[in-house]
């Protein structure tokens, strides 16, 4: 479809930047968004990760909540897994809603 779309496009003299932009991107970026939102979401949540990366007496959020979960301490870690999922929730929401 997105071929016939371009052809005709091409067919009415468009060309060049002006199809990448009028047709091409159009129909790519909704897909390009939600590639971009699963892989914030995956990297907000990566614990491995953080925990090699990070410096010294810095905690990501996911680093937070492992640590106080692993102790026991489960009300500690309920604020900041809220805030995690909130920062992971809300960009997506806006993504959904405008496309």
């Amino acid at each position: 479809m997105a071929e016939k779309l371009e052809d005709a496009a091409r067919g009415m003299g468009v060309s060049g930047f002006k199809l990448l932009r009028k047709v091409v991107l159009p129909l790519v970026l909704p897909g390009i968004l939600a590639g971009g939102a699963l892989v914030f979401v995956s990297s907000m949540k990566e614990l491995t990760t953080a925990l090699m990366l990070r410096p010294a007496g810095f905690d990501t959020l996911a680093v937070r909540i492992w640590l106080q979960a692993s102790e026991g301490f489960y009300a500690e870690a309920a604020l900041p897994a809220l805030i995690l999922i909130a920062v992971s929730v809300l960009p997506l929401k806006l993504i959904i809603d405008r496309f």
